[in-house]
């Protein structure tokens, strides 16, 4: 931890006392996978942390090989499943290996799927996740099956939490078991580097979507996923959403709100302005009109959206 708060609140990488700690936990990583605490949720826990440090500094060979040692380590605890008794460190080992997949675009080594569940819990709190409902919100119900069905169930998590009453809570472990069921299920859908069909356009904008919803707080984030960010370039730069305003829009501005705070939205902020004349779009009530047919939540989107709006509409 102390390792962390020198690379983010220091100097860096070139923060002696954040190599020192570091260097130091390598040396206490090394000792414990010697001992019986090898294959312990402490030790787990460890090396998940130096995967994230390895991230964030952007040596990503390094972290590939923790990465590779972590699930190895799970392998020989008996899988996934075996950390079942200690739900924080089998999300966590989730979320690492979910973080590690998009930003090197890689196959996830995990995979874990609970929504059935997830709709049974959240039917026995009378909170709604209606795939039927939520069909009614889908433009283009001709989309690739798989997809179409994790579509649904993004569209169900929209709704749930625009509709939540503000005295009801999601359980925060309910609420990770969602992220990480939904992520895995678009990770495992091929995709192909050429922008030209409409369900990539769709891909990446689910993406981001739920990239949104848990990588970053507090509008803040520490790692850098430039990968996605220029597959929503070549879609949006492509022939795929010719005709298509509302998917274009959409992605506009859940694009918009991923970078916003990035240095490089030049060439972002043109095309949200173009798209809003030729929607006719003329205040940020009718643009949030439309985009709440989409995945879209409230308090999660609005502001930063209405923020790159404006930012476009002075272009």
């Amino acid at each position: 931890m102390q390792a962390c708060n020198e690379l983010f609140l220091g100097d860096g990488e070139s923060s002696p006392v954040a190599m020192y700690h570091l260097s130091n936990s390598l040396k206490y990583v090394r000792e414990r996978l010697e001992s019986e605490e090898a294959l312990s949720d402490s030790t787990l826990g460890i090396v998940m942390s130096l995967i994230t440090q390895e991230q964030c500094r952007q040596q990503h060979e390094a972290a590939n090989i923790h990465m590779d040692g972590l699930a190895q380590m799970i392998e020989l605890r008996g899988g996934l499943e075996s950390l079942e008794g200690c739900l924080p460190v089998l999300l966590k080992a989730c979320k690492t290996d979910l973080m590690f997949t998009l930003q090197r675009e890689d196959t996830p080594r995990f995979h874990r799927s609970r929504m059935p569940q997830i709709i049974t819990t959240l039917h026995a709190m009378d909170l709604p996740f209606d795939r039927k409902a939520a069909r009614k919100h889908v433009q283009h119900l001709d989309l690739d099956a798989t997809l179409l069905d994790v579509l649904l169930d993004i569209i169900c998590t929209s709704m749930l939490f625009n509709d939540l009453p503000s005295a009801r809570k999601v359980d925060l472990y309910l609420f990770q078991e969602l992220l990480v069921t939904v992520c895995y299920r678009l990770l495992t859908i091929p995709h192909t580097h050429s922008p030209l069909r409409k369900e990539n356009a769709y891909h990446v904008g689910l993406i981001l979507f739920m990239m949104e919803l848990f990588l970053q707080v507090g509008r803040q984030r520490v790692m850098n996923y430039d990968n996605v960010t220029s597959r929503l370039r070549r879609v949006l730069e492509s022939e795929v959403l010719e005709g298509e305003g509302e998917l274009r829009f959409w992605l506009l501005m859940i694009g918009g709100v991923w970078v916003s705070d990035d240095d490089d939205t030049e060439w972002l902020l043109p095309m949200i302005s173009s798209q809003t004349r030729k929607m006719r779009l003329r205040s940020w009530s009718d643009a949030r009109e439309m985009l709440k047919r989409w995945p879209w939540i409230g308090v999660l989107h609005d502001g930063p959206g209405k923020i790159i709006w404006e930012r476009a509409r002075c272009e």
